[in-house]
């Protein structure tokens, strides 16, 4: 709808008033590497892809992530872009505070991500806080007021209008809720929304008071699994938690060894590193041959969305009723199995995190009266389920973050709170190798496929217990600077020594894991990390100009901007914005800046 609205089907009216970038907002990885991949087929199959922003008709697309922030569409903020991120990474960048980039690249992004946008927020029973910050945020652009026009929309199957009510934030009217209509049912919808799906409980849990009990209790929980598992199918197994998915995986692994399963096993959660997690997310979406033993996969809330595959038989913990609504359509999803078995696990008082007791008990007690029912789309009750997010920010708290500024320990404002809920906050850590006692500045910037999110709680720790270190990008000094413990917060992306190692590539971030960590192979000549002297907008001509010569070509690169902008400004803004081109450079002639000019260069450039 927005391509074809920007793209003028709809005339020029509308053109103009449609939002020149989309921005999708998804709160997991996995759901923006699918969803980028979608988008780019789609603008391949209409000839709307294009290398060239000077081509008529461009229309930029860039993937925000953990590991991977094309920011480059900040250079055309005159084109149309469409910029698909996870909401750490597009929330944090509209709060002003933009993980993953350096402080002085912050205003830029917070102007654009907040003005002349279209925000696409999809999957919203999985955000948390930062759902309540989203719509904070459309309330403040309405408010403040912003340059063209800025909306945005949520979307979820298992969403309540209800929801977005927040301090600033009105309830949606309800003809400005769109549901799905009976036609929309109906055709092969309908055999996916009436699919055979029975529900019984399952007779072990996870919990136990001590330690040794969960060894114990995941032996039992994967005799149950063994025995219910049909060959040439797949058993999911959704466990709340990385630390008990990993005691189910390994319980399997030892009964495979033993040659007490055939099928394949495997182990799917949020802590590998991008390049296994493809590689895991090929095998778990493949076919499986109805002739082989089939496959069981130990997975954590990483599928609950995103993820098209269909199960015959799935075991899940206790969950919250929207995640139990999720996990359940992974089970007979396309409808071709004559019966379908769901188990649920449950989860005691004391075993809640990372959710909510009360949201455990509304779910239970749904779960019992559904005791061996059909648990079909169709079947399913009508729950209407609260939402309370933990923290919500206030017109003065993102008044406070127009000053990018550190206080004077070196710290700023901390955003995370209005993002993410506190246990889910997270660094990336990747791995590389060097012969000096510090890394230098030549190991380059991590690619994506290197990056393991580690929640902070857990990087913390892998410092105390190892005794190890953990680096981060010190952009005024241009240096990677040992971190010590309490100096961790979300969003950083933090360097560790291979041989210091902290992942294993068939389970993922291990702590106790002592060998060396595997190098990803497209890691080696990386450009170099940026710093205060840097430019990331620079475009380096290759020659020496004079400033002359350097403001004839910024003028001309702003009448390029104000061709398709300047109907957004006020009258004399445009005006303003001819001086300034003109007038910018005048302080070059300055020693400091002559010496920033001149560093680095060799005796005879």
């Amino acid at each position: 709808g927005w391509l074809w609205r920007r793209m003028g089907g709809m005339g020029s009216e509308v053109q103009q008033k449609t939002p020149r970038r989309l921005i999708y907002c998804l709160p997991m990885r996995t759901l923006v590497e699918q969803t980028y991949s979608n988008v780019q087929y789609y603008l391949q199959n209409l000839s709307l892809q294009s290398a060239n922003p000077d081509q008529p008709g461009y229309i930029g697309l860039c993937t925000i992530m953990g590991g991977s922030n094309s920011d480059d569409w900040v250079l055309y903020p005159e084109s149309d872009a469409i910029i698909i991120g996870t909401q750490d990474m597009l929330l944090s960048r509209a709060l002003n505070r933009g993980y993953g980039t350096s402080r002085f690249q912050w205003p830029f992004l917070f102007g654009l991500i907040n003005n002349d946008c279209l925000w696409v927020i999809d999957e919203i029973q999985l955000m948390g806080s930062g759902l309540a910050t989203s719509a904070q945020l459309e309330a403040f652009r309405k408010s403040f007021g912003v340059r063209g026009s800025a909306q945005t929309i949520w979307m979820s199957a298992t969403a309540e209008p209800a929801w977005l009510k927040t301090v600033d934030h009105s309830i949606p009217y309800s003809e400005d809720v769109l549901t799905l209509s009976d036609s929309d049912r109906s055709g092969s919808l309908s055999q996916r929304l009436s699919a055979n799906k029975i529900l019984q409980r399952c007779p072990v849990s996870l919990e136990g008071s001590k330690e040794k009990a969960l060894p114990k209790n995941a032996a039992k929980l994967t005799y149950e699994v063994i025995s219910h598992h049909v060959p040439g199918t797949l058993t999911l197994v959704i466990i709340n938690s990385v630390k008990k998915a990993k005691a189910v995986f390994e319980a399997l692994q030892a009964n495979k060894e033993k040659g007490q399963i055939k099928a394949e096993i495997m182990l799917v959660h949020s802590r590998f590193r991008a390049y296994e997690r493809k590689c895991l997310n090929e095998q778990l979406t493949q076919n499986i041959d109805s002739d082989g033993p089939g496959l069981i996969a130990v997975t954590t809330q990483v599928v609950e969305a995103g993820v098209d595959i269909s199960a015959r038989t799935l075991y899940t913990e206790l969950a919250p009723w929207a995640s139990v609504v999720q996990r359940l359509g992974r089970l007979n999803r396309f409808g071709k199995y004559p019966r379908a078995e769901a188990w649920w696990i449950d989860v005691s008082d004391k075993d809640e995190l990372p959710y909510t007791r009360e949201e455990l008990a509304t779910a239970r007690d749904i779960l019992m009266d559904l005791e061996g029912q059909s648990v079909a789309p169709n079947d399913l009750p009508s729950v209407n389920l609260p939402y309370d997010p933990r923290n919500v920010i206030r017109k003065r708290d993102l008044l406070e973050l127009f000053d990018t500024a550190s206080d004077l320990s070196g710290n700023d404002i901390d955003v995370s709170r209005f993002i993410r809920d506190g246990e889910e906050m997270d660094v990336h850590i990747f791995w590389r190798d060097w012969d000096s006692e510090l890394p230098t500045q030549a190991l380059g910037v991590p690619l994506r496929e290197e990056l393991c999110p580690v929640s902070v709680c857990d990087a913390k720790e892998f410092i105390e217990k190892n005794d190890c270190r953990l680096y981060c990008w010190d952009h005024l000094d241009k240096r990677w600077q040992a971190v010590r413990s309490y100096e961790i917060y979300p969003g950083q992306v933090l360097l560790a020594k291979a041989i210091a190692g902290g992942y294993d590539s068939k389970v993922g971030w291990n702590a106790d894991s002592l060998e060396a960590v595997k190098i990803i192979e497209t890691a080696e000549n990386q450009k170099a990390e940026q710093g205060i002297g840097d430019d990331f907008s620079a475009l380096d001509s290759g020659v020496w100009l004079t400033i002359a010569e350097h403001s004839d070509h910024v003028a001309a690169l702003l009448e390029i901007l104000l061709k398709e902008l300047e109907p957004f400004l006020q009258p004399g803004e445009a005006k303003s914005l001819r001086l300034a081109a003109r007038y910018h450079d005048a302080g070059k002639s300055h020693e400091i800046f002559q010496d920033t000019m001149l560093r680095g260069l060799s005796h005879e450039e």
